[in-house]
């Protein structure tokens, strides 16, 4: 795919990879291969044929591997980033000075292959691939949500309701049914955090200290009439249980026979 439209395009998070966003590599198409509904759409929307590794193909991979590894042996060391930005500012600065090494394989410099590549590049579809990445779950006491392995904290208010949690290189948006808006967080890149708006934390102190509230006046209650409320049960007149053990009707003689 051209570079130009790969550009354009967000990336994946850290943590979605083939079985989210491409292959179902655990699943039941383990063997044959298997694309997500998700991201044979987005394929289709950019005419991009997808090309599935087969499993235990180290050869394969090896060839994005090493492309990895180039940037992680000659663009990273060194390097310090502010952010996804600043990182993504110098990542596009740092090609016009990789690109004038002679490529191995190819046997020329990437710079000279351009305009044979930009000639048979497709132009951008006229409406943009879908930005956010998308998932629903229902929210717990605690009022939490994970995206990636940072947890991001929920209005209170949707303890108990099926939220959508959407998801760019910038924000958290979490959507109650109805579209309101119960959660809008920026975008955290680092790992095994926990963002907590002041607010829903303060609704979930005001939610915890009217349950506590409402426990101590059932208590205070009970405590004044230990008895409880009266239970109406039903009484059954006793020849019910003469006649289910056989006591009456004959039952006790022909047994005693």
């Amino acid at each position: 795919m051209a570079r130009a439209q790969i550009s354009s395009l967000p990336s994946p998070p850290p943590g979605q990879g083939e079985r989210r966003e491409g292959r179902d590599a655990n699943g039941a198409g383990v063997g044959r291969g298997r694309l997500t509904a998700g991201f044979a759409a987005f394929a289709g929307l950019l005419v991009a044929k997808i090309h599935l590794c087969r499993p235990r193909d180290p050869e394969a991979k090896g060839l994005v591997e090493r492309a990895n590894g180039y940037l992680e042996t000659s663009f990273l060391p060194g390097r310090t980033f502010s952010g996804p930005g600043d990182f993504n500012t110098q990542l596009t600065t740092w090609p016009a000075v990789a690109n004038r090494r002679v490529h191995r394989t190819l046997q020329t410099r990437p710079t000279e292959r351009w305009e044979a590549d930009r000639a048979g590049m497709l132009t951008l579809p006229p409406v943009d691939p879908p930005a956010w990445w998308r998932m629903q779950t229902r929210i717990g006491r605690d009022h939490y949500v994970r995206v990636d392995t940072n947890d991001y904290s929920v209005h209170p208010d949707a303890i108990g309701h099926i939220v959508t949690v959407l998801t760019d290189n910038d924000e958290v948006l979490a959507l109650a049914p109805g579209g309101v808006i119960v959660a809008r967080h920026p975008r955290c890149w680092a790992r095994h955090q926990t963002i907590t708006d002041p607010d829903h934390a303060e609704g979930g102190k005001t939610m915890r200290g009217q349950l506590q509230h409402h426990q101590q006046a059932a208590r205070q209650a009970t405590a004044q009439d230990p008895s409880g409320p009266l239970v109406e049960v039903e009484q059954r007149e006793l020849g019910s249980y003469d006649r289910l053990f056989t006591i009456i009707e004959g039952g006790g003689d022909s047994e005693a026979g």
